[in-house]
């Protein structure tokens, strides 16, 4: 291997396919032993790889010297062989200094708090504090007295939160009340999600908050690796053109809106437009129930019926590149829409309340009258969860026109 990771799996896919969107087709990903790393190492047959997890220490050890991003967090994930002369760099250091300068967060004369485990927040404390910030940084845990008074006490006093990582996310959900609360709070930076919109960007994004995700910061870390490692500069407006490229390839886009509004129809349409794959939320349910959502209903009950309903939108919250048309009471359920969320862009589809129509297959559609007293309950519901919205009363060629042109002009933002 001239040029790769080793270590966390993880990290591989995104890894991959970032250095492929860079032009760097021989970046490889490789489990190691121990043994065989140490045997990488001393035989120096490589240009550049990036350590993630337990194997970073042998890093240090067989560096010849140090960046000045490795110094700075006291620690490296990169060594570059440079004519035989190991160096080590931080390339999360790079990854968040880039991220948070693209995403035009404001730090200077700020105040950060920064919740986590310290060493992996080492790299966004050095960050930083280093661009003007004033750092407080907070061991993840109950048992922390510090965290309890934040996580129950005044969320005002800081202008920038930083999550470094929850692995059970108890601590997440403590967090989004926070950020909930907070009048203060400017930006969120979560590290520790995979999702292009984790519960704490959610809960930011509605308070019209900056955020960054960790796609983000891995994006500017690849560009950093390449650079130490191959000693090819890429351009901000490479880095920036990867990220789109990335987050359009990743995410899902969700219809959501009235039951009789056309998703089925249109994400269909979009399917074949996009070549995405279009997944339909109330097939997949019926298929694990093994009958139609409308028995389900009568011998169930609607309860029943929505937790099958959150336990599938679960499943699937880890899709990429789909296109996912709900039954119109999947916004009733805050953790079903949470996680659609997690890597969706959320399109209600709105069509006027006199061109929806009753249907057999439709439980709660059953009358006129019952529509429209679900019409007007949903409606704020729909606009809660919507980051667009599309008309449907027109023509379907209309509809699907703006949905694209919604698609696209999201991702140059």
């Amino acid at each position: 291997m001239r040029y790769g990771l080793i270590g966390c799996p993880s990290a591989q896919n995104w890894s991959v396919l970032i250095h492929q969107m860079f032009g760097i087709a021989d970046y490889e990903c490789e489990a190691m032993s121990e043994k065989e790393l140490e045997k990488l190492l001393k035989e120096k047959n490589f240009d550049g790889i990036n350590i993630t997890g337990a194997y970073e220490k042998n890093i240090i050890r067989h560096a010849d010297e140090m960046d000045g991003t490795a110094i700075s967090c006291e620690k490296a994930d990169t060594l570059a062989n440079a004519n035989g002369k190991l160096i080590g760099y931080n390339t999360e250091y790079a990854g968040i200094r880039g991220a948070i300068s693209a995403a035009k967060i404001e730090v200077q004369g700020k105040k950060a708090v920064l919740i986590g485990n310290p060493d992996v927040l080492k790299a966004a404390s050095a960050v930083l504090r280093d661009l003007g910030t004033e750092v407080t940084c907070i061991s993840m845990s109950f048992g922390n007295s510090n965290i309890a008074q934040l996580l129950s006490g005044n969320p005002d006093g800081y202008q920038i939160l930083v999550c470094g990582q929850d692995r059970d996310g108890a601590i997440t959900e403590k967090l989004t009340d926070f950020i909930k609360r907070s009048d203060s709070l400017e930006a969120v930076i979560d590290l520790c999600s995979d999702a292009l919109r984790s519960p704490l960007l959610l809960a930011a994004e509605k308070k019209g908050l900056r955020t960054l995700n960790s796609a983000a910061v891995q994006v500017y870390r690849a560009a950093a690796s390449i650079r130490f490692c191959r000693g090819v500069k890429i351009s901000e407006e490479q880095t920036s053109d990867c990220l789109k490229k990335l987050i359009q390839k990743k995410r899902n886009i969700v219809l959501i809106g009235m039951p009789t509004a056309g998703k089925t129809t249109v994400s269909a349409i979009l399917s074949e437009k996009t070549g995405r794959e279009a997944v339909g939320m109330d097939r997949l349910i019926e298929e694990k129930l093994g009958t139609s959502i409308r028995e389900c209903f009568q011998t169930k009950g609607e309860e029943y019926f929505r937790s099958f309903e959150t336990q599938t939108a679960k499943e699937n919250s880890a899709a990429e590149g789909k296109i996912i048309d709900c039954g119109g009471g999947v916004v009733t359920v805050e953790d079903t829409m949470r996680w659609l969320c997690r890597n969706s862009l959320v399109i209600w589809l709105k069509r006027d309340l006199s061109q929806l129509y009753t249907s057999d297959s439709r439980p709660l559609s059953s009358s006129a009258d019952a529509i429209a007293k679900m019409y007007e309950k949903r409606m704020p519901m729909y606009e809660k969860y919507a980051d667009y919205a599309a008309d449907n009363t027109g023509s379907l060629d209309d509809t699907v026109n703006e949905i694209l042109q919604l698609i696209s002009r999201e991702i140059q933002l």
